[in-house]
């Protein structure tokens, strides 16, 4: 589901195969080159801000030793980001992230599992809360 006025920079990738969900909330901006790949569910609230090259996936590979990674199942966890969010130029958000309203992440930080509080200015990899607005 994609909101009204949605912007799409130039190079931008989006992978939704069958059974996936995308869903950009109104006003949500995606810089050029982002990557979004949602094999499970990606959502972006509405007025949220994603800098050029950030990516988004909700899934990886299992990496278990038995066999080569590229025939192991994918792994999903959905990827929540609330409204007016801003997420930095190369910012990495992986399977299982939920980053609540109004946050901002620094540019190049590495967003894992789990929750960013709202009103949260975060930076790193891994991310963590420096401050908050």
């Amino acid at each position: 589901m994609i909101g009204d006025n949605v912007q799409l920079g130039e190079y931008c990738i989006v992978d939704v195969p069958l059974g996936g969900e995308l869903i950009l909330g109104d006003h949500v901006k995606l810089s050029m080159g982002c990557v979004i790949a949602a094999q499970q569910r990606v959502e972006i609230g509405r007025d949220s801000l994603v800098g050029e090259y950030c990516s988004l996936r909700d899934g990886d590979h299992s990496m278990a030793v038995e066999s080569a990674i590229r025939l192991q199942p994918i792994k999903t966890t959905p990827v929540s980001i609330g409204c007016d969010v801003w997420l930095g130029r190369g910012v990495a958000v992986l399977r299982g992230a939920v980053i609540h309203d109004s946050v901002i992440v620094g540019a190049n930080a590495v967003v894992l599992a789990g929750v960013l509080p709202a009103r949260a200015v975060c930076v790193g990899s891994p991310c963590r809360v420096v401050k908050y607005r």
